[in-house]
């Protein structure tokens, strides 16, 4: 199952989201997080996106078993804490590819 051109943007805290392999992107940003505590997201496949994932001020945020292909950024972090990423995959053939970007 493909849904391309999509945006989540996730507006809850303490929530297990798992996409058992749904493939997002071709936008800003696939998955949005800002201002959620204990989220967990899994099994999604993330391609074609300025930024895989945007998390800020955010604070327990898990990430596990994603893949993220051809994105510009696969996660951008700022002002956040206790971010884990476990067992994901960042690939790109891209020159400008940034896997992991933290600031703050």
């Amino acid at each position: 199952m493909e849904q391309t051109g999509k945006l989540f943007v996730i507006k809850v805290s303490n929530v297990t989201i798992d996409g058992t392999g749904v493939s997002i992107g071709n936008s800003e940003a696939a998955i949005n997080i800002v201002g959620q505590t204990d989220v967990n997201l899994k099994n999604f496949i993330v391609e074609n996106c300025e930024v895989g994932i945007y998390i800020e001020f955010s604070q327990g945020i898990s990430i596990q078993y994603m893949s993220f292909k051809e994105n510009n950024q696969a996660i951008s972090i700022n002002r956040s804490s206790e971010v884990r990423i476990k067992n994901s995959l960042i690939e790109s053939s891209k020159d400008s590819c940034t896997g992991i970007f933290i600031l703050d």
